[in-house]
């Protein structure tokens, strides 16, 4: 909506947001094969995926899982802070797209 009447600056807040969306998505599905087993590479291409994601979105989601802790069922931990951030995102793109 306000990036309709942006312009240049409009588009490039909501493909930000949009990239943003799909990194988050990633790092979910990468910590859903970890958690069926896949480990983390200790080099090559697979490790800096990795770190790449991490970088990018654990600033993001360390302060919200300080605020709301993840939920525990057995062995396994959930993260309410990616799910808020994904929840921030599409707020925004809501809010600017």
């Amino acid at each position: 909506m306000i990036a309709e009447s942006e312009g240049v600056v409009g588009r490039l807040v909501c493909d930000a947001l949009t990239i943003y969306w799909l990194i988050l998505l990633a790092y979910v599905v990468l910590g859903w094969l970890q958690v069926a087993g896949l480990r983390r590479p200790y080099d090559g291409p697979g490790r800096v995926v990795f770190d790449v994601l991490d970088r990018l979105v654990l600033p993001v989601v360390r302060p919200l899982d300080r605020m709301i802790p993840p939920a525990r069922f057995g062995g396994v931990g959930i993260s309410w802070g990616v799910l808020i951030a994904f929840v921030i995102v599409v707020v925004l793109q809501r809010a600017f797209c």
